[in-house]
Formats: structure tokens, sequence, C-alpha cells
């Protein structure tokens, strides 16, 4: 009986030394950005009219057919169930796009808002919204990644007059490739 006990009394703290551990870090907000100047996916570094986001998975940048450039930022509300928040996709011109450097700021009237949509929102027409204040601003560039910082870019429906202003960082991953699928550097 002795034994028995001691095998329970040792599963047990077992089981409690786990449950302290996982546990741990329960503040996600407190989550370092990390190496680089690039943003976590693990800290809300996305605000949408006042409201706290996430970078969601889908963050990345990739290649218009003219060789310009989609800014695709996913706002999401819970890192671990993706699906409640926004995502604003943002086309840079080719001219714009020749050579990105850190620093490099692109104004609104530089841009054309192909997609702001909450993430449940099927979207039948693009390029409904446009920007009306606001840019985006080229802060770090990695071989795999770019981040940026939205300062609080307006985007306005055409449909309905309706504003909304994004502001943070983004993390955003190279899906950049040429004609062979190569992925390109920046």
């Amino acid at each position: 009986m002795k034994k028995l006990y001691s095998t329970i009394m040792l599963l047990t703290m077992m089981v409690a030394a786990l449950s302290l551990t996982a546990c741990g870090g329960d503040d996600e907000d407190e989550i370092d950005g990390g190496e680089g100047g690039g943003s976590s996916s693990g800290s809300k570094t996305l605000v949408i009219d006042g409201k706290s986001y996430y970078c969601g998975s889908l963050c990345h940048l990739s290649q218009t057919d003219g060789n310009g450039m989609y800014l695709t930022v996913t706002a999401v509300e819970d890192i671990r169930f993706q699906t409640s928040g926004h995502e604003l996709v943002i086309v840079i011109s080719p001219s714009k796009v020749s050579q990105l450097s850190v620093g490099q700021v692109f104004d609104y009237d530089e841009m054309r808002v192909r997609t702001f949509r909450h993430l449940n929102e099927i979207v039948i027409d693009s390029y409904n919204w446009k920007g009306v204040d606001g840019n985006i601003v080229i802060k770090y560039i990695g071989e795999k990644e770019i981040t940026i910082q939205i300062n609080s870019l307006v985007v306005k429906s055409k449909n309905t007059g309706v504003e909304r202003t994004i502001s943070g960082t983004a993390t955003l991953y190279n899906s950049l490739h040429d004609s062979k699928g190569n992925v390109l550097p920046f």
C-alpha cells in the first residue's frame, strides 16, 4: 500500500508540474516580437478602429501579373482559431516596388485597396475600398520576410462611405517568384 501511495503522489506531482509549465506565460500580449525587427504572430501588433489584433498566419506579399506587389495583411482576434478578424489586400504599382528598401514609404495615393473584409465575408467585387489617408513604411527586409509599419491608413468603402483606420506592424512572408517558380529576393 505504501508503494501505491508513493506512486500516486509521484504521478500527482508530475501532473501538477506539467500543468504549471503548460500554463506559464498566459498573457499572450507579452510575447516578444523576436529577432530582426519582425513581429511575432504571438503578439497583438495591429489595430483596426481602436481594437487590437494579431497578425495572422496568412500575412504575405506576392507578385501581381504586371510585377507590382500585393501586401496581404490578416488581422485575427485569436491566433489559435484564425476565423474572426479582417483581411486587407493592398496593391502597390510596379513603378513603386522596383527596388524595395528599408525606410521606403508608400503613401495612400500610391496604392490601391484590392480587398478589405471580415474574414467570414465573401468578397464578390474587388477594389470597393480606397485609401484616403496614411501610409505604409518598410521597417525590415529579411531573407524570407518583410516587416511593414502601417501608419493610420484610412480606407473608405466606395459603396457605403464607411471608413476604417488600420495601424500597427505586420510581418509578411515572401511569396514573390519568377516565371519559373523560383522565390525572388527582395
